[in-house]
């Protein structure tokens, strides 16, 4: 595999001189991951940026939870765990190979240095942070909506109608998510105590 062209067509890297593209290439790693393998996890300590050469992976939000999400999918010529360069905390996120997948890596200390020399990759980085972050509020809102207001006695939301509804029926009126409802084992107790003697 040509890790050095491979490099150019990724989006990140296209601007960079071929040098520095060559430096880069010598410190990547490759990997190969089979479907269903979890390359991320989230809360975990890892300071890599992976780059897809072949195959789809899934960022996933709680993965294996109830309410797990699944927040983007990544393929050839794109990377991701860039924040973990930057911010040294947890991986907000797991990421799990689609298919069959190889990635390079390069680890937050090689990264850096490549910064440092070539400040206009730090201005790319962060345009696509400031994308995705779009993207990322997009989803919140689009589920939830805007709040105005919330009620901090009964939880009611103020909605944009003007009126104090349930947070239920607003998560119904102003998202497409859908809430069950049912009593939680305290509040059965009180509503129904004849059940509970």
């Amino acid at each position: 595999m040509d890790v050095i062209s491979l490099l150019q067509r990724v989006p990140l890297f296209a601007r960079l001189n071929i040098e520095d593209v060559q430096e880069i290439a010598k410190k990547t790693k490759l990997h190969r991951y089979q479907k269903g393998h979890v390359i991320i996890e989230e809360n975990s300590k890892d300071d890599r940026l992976f780059i897809v050469v072949e195959g789809k992976v899934q960022v996933i939000k709680g993965l294996g939870r109830r309410n797990e999400k699944l927040l983007h999918v990544f393929g050839q010529y794109e990377y991701f765990g860039e924040l973990a360069l930057i911010d040294e905390l947890e991986r907000s996120a797991s990421v799990v190979a689609m298919m069959t997948t190889e990635a390079l890596t390069i680890d937050r200390w090689n990264m850096l240095e490549t910064i440092r020399r070539n400040p206009d990759l730090a201005i790319d980085m962060l345009k696509e942070m400031s994308w995705r972050l779009r993207a990322t509020t997009n989803v919140i809102l689009n589920t939830i909506g805007t709040l105005e207001a919330i009620c901090i006695k009964c939880h009611r939301i103020y909605d944009k109608k003007n009126d104090w509804v349930p947070l239920g029926k607003y998560v119904q009126d102003y998202s497409e998510s859908q809430i069950k409802h049912s009593l939680c084992p305290d509040c059965s107790k009180k509503r129904m105590p004849q059940f509970y003697r």
